[in-house]
């Protein structure tokens, strides 16, 4: 078991060193794939960012429209025998 992992982590490193010596031979494709992805991640960046924006203009759209939409509510006074005992508070009956 021990020789299985031991030639697992030889193969490993000499893996690891064949992709860095790989990268200093060939740098140019290494800077190149490097800017590839930067300009990837801002693009993606500037798209969810975009559409972060989007959806919030959507949602207080739909809030501005739900809010005027709404009924005024129809406010009657209470009218019957006065509650309290002062007749001259009551807006009610005297």
């Amino acid at each position: 078991m021990t020789t299985f992992l031991l030639t697992i982590e030889i193969l490993a490193v000499f893996a690891a060193a064949s992709l860095i010596a790989w990268g200093f031979w060939h740098e140019e494709k290494f800077i190149e794939f490097e800017e590839l992805l930067f300009e990837a991640a801002r693009a993606y960046i500037k798209r969810r960012r975009r559409m972060k924006a989007a959806a919030k203009k959507q949602s207080s759209k739909q809030i501005k429209l739900a809010k005027n939409n709404l009924q005024p509510v129809s406010y009657e006074p209470k009218v019957g025998p006065c509650v309290c005992n002062d007749t001259a508070d009551c807006s009610g009956v005297a």
